[in-house]
């Protein structure tokens, strides 16, 4: 397993580093509410992690296939996940929301035929939008 690393980008300085337990680290999304770094990959685990000391929060599981993208709600409570196969491309992919404080998964939503490798969340926090390796984005509703 690989080690991450946390860098000043002014200096270069390492600030941190430290092994995300997870085979491969494939994508990150930071908390705008906490110090929190969620790290995404290989499985259908992402892990939260407080910057402040290095520490793991938790281990969230959802979905059937590996975690490609994240991303959290401008208030923080919540993370969404897209999800991809590598290893069976047919797979569709799904959409996964956490709730942050309580660690569970709150939904998940289906509809694209492929991978999807790109999440966002809309300023106000209401709303997803996913694309897919299928060719398609789509819109779901968050809360």
């Amino acid at each position: 397993m690989r080690k991450s690393e946390l860098l000043n980008l002014q200096t270069r300085e390492e600030l941190q580093t430290w092994n995300p337990g997870l085979p491969s680290a494939r994508c990150l999304a930071w908390s705008p509410a906490e110090g929190v770094l969620a790290i995404g990959g290989h499985g259908n685990r992402v892990k939260l992690w407080d910057v402040g000391n290095g520490k793991e929060l938790a281990t969230l599981v959802g979905g059937n296939t590996s975690i490609q993208s994240l991303a959290f709600t401008p208030d923080g409570k919540r993370l969404v996940a897209g999800t991809m196969s590598a290893e069976q491309p047919q797979i569709p992919g799904e959409v996964l929301v956490w709730d942050v404080p309580s660690k569970q998964l709150s939904k998940t939503f289906t509809g694209h035929r492929l991978g999807i490798w790109k999440v966002v969340v809309t300023p106000d926090g209401r709303r997803i939008a996913s694309a897919s390796d299928d060719g398609t984005v789509r819109i779901w509703q968050g809360q």
